[in-house]
């Protein structure tokens, strides 16, 4: 029987066809495509794994389970409130809402022209 081995790609650089322990790539993840070693734990992906099997175990729940409630306690594409907040907002142009409010009084004409109030 033919035995095809494993696909694995080079832990370093994430390319498949060389061994990690040969590579002299840059460190390149293969789960986020970070500039940093498939086995970093500084990998934003390595992370969430993380907190999710944490959540599994301490809350006693499935992955599946633990996976949604982790989810959605975190923001999307990694990136968190801070650092969404901290970026400028930029606008193409300035927005301007013109409210025109029209008194009466009891004394007075009905509502003319010059009883509207710009604000």
């Amino acid at each position: 029987m033919l035995q095809v081995p494993a696909f694995r790609p080079c832990a370093i650089c994430a390319v498949a066809g060389h061994e990690s322990a040969g590579c002299t790539s840059e460190g390149k993840c293969a789960n986020c495509k970070g500039g940093h070693t498939s086995f970093s734990r500084s990998c934003p992906k390595w992370k969430l794994e993380k907190e999710i099997f944490t959540t599994k175990v301490k809350k006693g729940i499935s992955f599946p389970e633990a996976r949604r409630l982790v989810q959605a306690q975190t923001t999307t594409e990694g990136k968190s409130y801070a650092s969404v907040t901290k970026a400028p907002l930029v606008t193409s142009m300035t927005q301007i809402k013109r409210v025109v409010i029209l008194t009466t009084d009891t004394d007075s004409d009905p509502i003319s022209p010059s009883g509207a109030h710009l604000l």
